[in-house]
């Protein structure tokens, strides 16, 4: 798959998914530094790089954790099933927002070995229909003034001059309300 391999400027909602070949402890101490040196990325936002044990997954499971955690598809994880289940150990994801819009050709060096690149799934919005007489399209607004001449539309300058003025107009009772207490 191309998404292993490549990054496009404009890539969005892919999930890359690798597993470390290394024991546990060494696993454990990998840093989203040794990532971006594994994949031989430019630049990486670790904010998008996820490092953890499958271990830590406990009944979900990693093909659950795909699913509802990162949102990919079922049917987009079913042809990689076999490599998902036999995934012992520490695993890496990173997303498409990690490599912060940069085109990227990746290389998968030592302990990173890809175990697939996976599409989000969208969001699915249901068709509503509405059955209210408020649904339906309002008429058409009539803007035109007295002989059929469109209404002329009110400039910035005039209604900055109304603003001020009923600033200066309470300013003003507010004055005279105070000299009428104090007098």
């Amino acid at each position: 798959m191309s998404w292993l391999k490549r990054v496009e400027a404009d890539e969005a909602g892919i999930v890359r998914l690798y597993a470390v070949a290394l024991p546990a402890a060494e696993a454990k101490a990998l840093t989203a530094h040794d990532v971006q040196q594994a994949l031989n990325a430019p630049k990486l936002d670790t904010d998008f790089v996820e490092i953890f044990s499958v271990n830590d997954l406990e009944d979900i499971g990693l093909r659950g954790y795909m699913e509802t955690g990162l949102g990919i598809a079922s049917r987009n994880i079913d042809p990689y099933a076999e490599r998902i289940v036999d995934v012992d150990g520490y695993v890496v994801v990173v997303l498409s927002k990690a490599f912060a819009g940069q085109v990227t050709s990746l290389a998968h060096k030592h302990p990173l070995r890809p175990i697939g690149a996976f599409k989000e799934a969208g969001a699915q919005t249901p068709t509503i229909t509405l059955e209210s007489d408020a649904a339906v399209t309002p008429p058409e607004v009539d803007d035109t003034g007295p002989e059929g001449k469109p209404k002329k539309k009110k400039s910035d300058a005039a209604i900055s001059g109304m603003i001020a003025t009923y600033a200066l107009l309470t300013m003003f009772a507010l004055v005279g309300l105070m000299i009428w207490i104090a007098g």
